[in-house]
């Protein structure tokens, strides 16, 4: 159960809270700095939320509708969560996964292409994967709730 806390609540809430971290430090010059010192945890939590994509999709054995087997409620919980790690995993963590990727290829630059297009919405994501990651959380205290 402590993995699927971390993968599933945890995970989504941290990603959401660095991710809505620009929108909400933006205004004095002590919350500039705070936000300055969070930025290269940003991209670590962002390839942390690609990994626990990736390890709830196997989890779910590649079916990401796998939940609905369950219930509908159920199915569009898990859906939204792994559909915002991936989004914000994406947008909060490319350019360090870029990094790691020797050479320039055009995939890449697509992807570079791609990530400055969904970059507006970053917070936007946030504000899903903390909301997804309390409905997480409520579902294991209230599973009732969602069947």
């Amino acid at each position: 159960m402590e993995r699927w806390y971390a993968l599933y609540v945890f995970m989504p809430i941290l990603g959401g809270l660095l991710a809505c971290a620009s929108f909400t430090f933006k205004n004095s010059s002590a919350s500039r700095r705070l936000l300055n010192k969070l930025l290269p945890y940003k991209a670590l939590a962002g390839v942390g939320l690609l990994g626990s994509f990736a390890v709830n999709l196997y989890d779910a054995q590649f079916n990401p509708f796998a939940g609905f087997d369950f219930s509908v409620r159920f199915g569009v919980l898990i859906l939204t969560v792994l559909a915002v790690q991936f989004l914000l995993g994406f947008t909060m963590g490319f350019g360090l996964v870029a990094k790691w990727i020797p050479g320039d290829t055009e995939p890449e630059e697509r992807a570079e292409e791609l990530q400055r297009k969904l970059m507006p919405f970053e917070v936007l994501f946030g504000a899903i994967a903390i909301i997804s990651g309390a409905l997480a959380l409520l579902w294991t205290r209230k599973p009732d709730l969602f069947f």
